[in-house]
């Protein structure tokens, strides 16, 4: 099925968090469609992020980099990414370093 590409940041609900450009670039080939090459979203004037707009099937996603590893890195870019993207139900994080270990599955409905 193919995707409907979003009017506003309101159309998507998945974001992929990144911390390594390796695993961004990695995460990048996996998009059916990417929606930067054709419209842009403009985010939140006090957001400085780094994001990609893409879809993988029917479903509309952003590739959020984070500026570094770490915890406090994580915490800031997803505070600036709901201010951009207000409609976000699901992000996955990538890799951020060794806090987080491969296998690990984290379960949330809120970010703190």
């Amino acid at each position: 099925m193919a995707p409907t590409r979003p009017t506003s940041q309101l159309g998507f609900e998945i974001t992929i968090i990144c911390a390594l450009t390796i695993k961004a670039d990695a995460i990048d080939l996996l998009f059916d469609q990417c929606w930067d090459n054709e419209y842009s979203f403009s985010k939140a004037p006090s957001n400085p992020n780094a994001y990609t707009t893409s879809s993988i099937g029917r479903y509309n996603i952003v590739l959020a980099y984070i500026p570094g590893t770490g915890k406090a890195n994580t915490a800031v870019i997803t505070a600036r990414y709901q201010t951009s993207y207000p409609n976000i139900k699901l992000a996955l994080i990538v890799d951020t370093g060794t806090e987080i270990i491969l296998g690990d599955i984290i379960i949330s409905n809120s970010v703190i």
